[in-house]
């Protein structure tokens, strides 16, 4: 029978120790007086009572052993003599190995290297078992490998104690050089201000949260953790490494010396302070408060000459970094996005290893750290959305992303030109920036110029030479009325965003950017697109919505998605080629004809000459086609598969949204779940597809639209179900609740 020191027996609950010791020698004596002491000390330990054990472990046994925190194996005089406690050893021994487990060894009136070594008494019992296991000599190693591996652990010898009882409770405490606890599969724990008192050799303490971001809403917010408002009396001087996820007190044991630390993790702490006055820290490589509502100070930091990297996002009562900060020559990584209240810094951070600078969301800040002109290893800077900073920072060396969006920024200083690492530039929603220096296209390694939403810029400056890095240019929502010429320099340029600006036509250069794949003129002044668009090889997403235009030229053949929703005035296309089309949006375009497009659709479909594993098109119309066979009212069709799915190429939907259509949302993101019935009528197969974005996201209006979409089933997706009846469930992805009740007649509903 099975034991442990908890008044309730839960199968999948975790242990805190397991106990490994041979039942003849210590069960009544020492074994015993050790589980009352930790079932005192409110330990969870796991002991096995069984007294007529079988030749093989019990699954049982073996996983309470992996459920298990730490192991503790009491090695006397006969434990080797039992297959089952050397079974057990070589247990804890992979699991120590595989999943970390904490293994102390204990030494009850046995020499330590007589176990370790395997001589004396533990000779003989080995040569026992290898005369009696010749065919599993294997087995017979990987014993004597786990007991010499556990006997050169740091554990407890009972010879260098005066009485057991003593011996007992030491092995609690002073033993102790690692905790290591899961807080989200434990239960609550209250501990003592002495908690620590006695663990004078703990060089390892993590409490910690293992939670994935799918569990976060389900997280109980209650502390796991609890500790009395006087604190902790006491933590060992030898920690290496203090992890402590939600550390509930504001700030360390007054005596506690920190020179040893090599790590300090409190992230979602109360800390308000870590210590006072200045400590030897030679050892510390990282710092993470991150999280910590109610930090309001680091201290001085300049004897930790070797740090490494500095996390304090999300700090929002801090208002001051410490300018020790700028003398720390080792430091790679200094995060202080999110906090809110942060108005000083260093005027400069001189180490010449730094990565990355993280000052996002800091909206107080005025003034970026100068970086070390010497800081060759420089990746990231992040100033976006301190919307105090004017001046752009003074960085040099081989930086890689700048992100500047959302700040006061006026300018661009011409010395850009010296940033030639530099890979994106971002300054999105610089409301007054103005304009760029010409210098801007020496920059050979950029790929990618954000410049959306700067509504003061007003012009773009001449590319003076090629850019052949630059990939994605984005100048929508710009005061821009026209390119220069010298676009046509950006030759490996993919993408294109213009939307919402005053340009009225396209530069005839524009068609030289033979690399271009994406084009956005959405909510521009255009009326026409030049015939010479079709020689854009490589063009597959354009984007024309909310335009005047009226006639659209000969698109390229490569073209694969194309949006005109809203474009009211469009009347003619011209020779439309349907062959790579993923996604068309007509919605609104209510004077094109769109009926010769229909019929060329249906023939593709029916043909099977759609390229694409799917394809959607939104068109103004309320009549569902005759070629349509099953129809039906409401969210869903069901449907029999025919007998044979193999050749089954594809399924055609065609919805119709009768106006007007009572949503939460003004818009619709089309998802269909598909329930497949297996041969005894149970619904065993469900799957999820999803319309393509540009297709099947459009606005309502006051006009019936429809969506027809093919999907492919070229991949076999419902071979096994021939003959089978199937049930399309279709829905709107960015609803966030229910539709509204709504009680009028059968023509507000959709119709399928």
């Amino acid at each position: 029978m099975a034991s442990s020191s908890s008044s309730t027996t839960n199968p999948q609950e975790k242990y805190d120790v397991f106990l490994s010791f041979r039942g003849e020698d210590t069960r009544v004596s020492f074994t015993s007086h050790l589980y009352a002491a930790l079932k005192r000390k409110q330990i969870l330990t796991f002991i096995d009572y069984e007294l007529n054990r079988g030749e093989e472990i019990s699954p049982s046994l073996l996983k309470a052993i992996e459920e298990s925190k730490l192991s503790v194996v009491v090695f006397s005089e006969n434990y080797a003599s039992s297959k089952w406690c050397l079974e057990e050893l070589a247990k804890i021994l992979e699991c120590k190995k595989t999943k970390g487990q904490m293994v102390i060894p204990v030494f009850y009136r046995v020499d330590p290297s007589h176990v370790r070594n395997q001589v004396g008494s533990f000779a003989d019992v080995f040569a026992r078992h290898e005369q009696l296991l010749k065919e599993k000599m294997d087995k017979v190693q990987n014993w004597r490998a786990a007991m010499k591996e556990a006997a050169n652990l740091s554990g407890w010898d009972s010879e260098n104690i005066k009485s057991e009882s003593e011996f007992v409770e030491d092995i609690g405490t002073e033993a102790i050089e690692g905790i290591c606890l899961e807080m989200s599969e434990s239960r609550e724990m209250h501990l003592k201000s002495d908690a620590f008192s006695s663990m004078d050799r703990l060089r390892l303490l993590k409490f910690y949260d293992n939670f994935s971001w799918d569990d976060i809403f389900l997280m109980d917010d209650k502390d796991k953790v609890h500790l009395p408002h006087s604190g902790l009396d006491y933590l060992s001087d030898e920690l290496r490494y203090l992890h402590w996820d939600g550390f509930p007190l504001k700030t360390l044991p007054q005596n506690f010396c920190a020179e040893n630390i090599v790590e300090l993790i409190f992230p979602d702490s109360k800390i308000e302070r870590l210590w006072t006055g200045v400590q030897n820290l030679v050892h510390l490589r990282c710092i993470d408060l991150s999280g910590s509502p109610y930090l309001l100070e680091i201290p001085d930091l300049s004897k930790a000459k070797n740090i490494e990297s500095i996390n304090l996002k999300f700090c929002k009562s801090l208002i001051e970094v410490h300018s020790s900060i700028q003398f720390l020559n080792k430091l790679e990584v200094l995060q202080l996005s999110y906090c809110d209240n942060l108005t000083r810094l260093p005027s400069s951070i001189g180490s010449k290893v730094l990565r990355i600078l993280d000052l996002s969301y800091c909206n107080n800040v005025r003034l970026c750290p100068a970086i070390s002109g010497n800081s060759a290893v420089l990746r990231k800077v992040d100033l976006q959305y301190c919307s105090n900073i004017t001046k752009f920072p003074e960085i040099s060396g081989k930086i890689k992303y700048l992100y500047l969006q959302g700040t006061a920024i006026e300018e661009v200083p011409s010395s850009i030109e010296f940033l030639t690492a530099l890979v994106r530039l971002y300054m999105t929603n610089c409301k007054q920036l103005s304009s760029l220096p010409t210098s801007i296209c020496k920059l050979k390694s950029l790929e990618i110029l954000g410049l959306s939403s700067c509504s003061k810029l007003e012009r773009f400056p001449e590319i003076m030479e090629p850019m052949e890095s630059l990939r994605r240019l984005e100048l929508d929502a710009t005061a821009i009325q026209e390119l220069p010429s010298s676009i046509k320099h950006l030759k490996f340029l993919t993408q294109l965003k213009l939307g919402v600006t005053a340009i009225k036509e396209l530069s005839s250069s524009i068609v030289q950017l033979k690399s271009l794949t994406h084009l956005d003129l959405g909510g521009t002044a255009i009326q026409e697109l030049p015939s010479s668009i079709i020689y854009l090889k490589c063009l597959k997403h354009l984007d024309l919505s909310g335009t005047v235009i009226k006639k659209l030229p000969e698109l390229p053949l490569s073209l694969a998605a194309l949006d005109v929703n809203d474009c009211e005035s469009l009347e003619t296309l011209s020779r439309f080629n349907l062959s790579n089309f993923q996604e068309l949006n007509f919605a609104k375009c209510f004077k094109l004809d769109h009926k010769e497009l229909l019929a060329d659709i249906q023939l593709k479909i029916q043909s099977g000459q759609i390229k694409d594993e799917n394809f959607q098109i939104v068109l103004p119309e309320s009549e569902i086609p005759l070629w349509f066979c099953d129809q039906t009212m409401g969210s869903s069709v069901t449907k029999q598969f025919p007998s044979n799915c193999q050749q089954l190429k594809g399924i055609a939907f065609y919805i119709v949204f009768a106006s007007p259509t009572p949503l939460l949302f003004d818009c619709v993101n089309f998802g269909c779940k598909c329930h497949a019935k297996s041969n005894n009528g149970e619904h065993d197969y469900v799957i999820f597809m999803d319309a393509q974005p540009k297709a099947a996201v459009f606005k309502f209006h006051d006009s019936d639209h429809m969506l027809l979409w093919y999907e492919s089933t070229r991949k076999g997706l419902f071979s096994e179900y021939s003959g089978n009846e199937v049930t399309f469930e279709f829905y709107n992805k960015i609803e966030l609740s229910k539709m509204k009740s709504s009680d009028e007649d059968s023509s507000d509903q959709d119709d399928y």
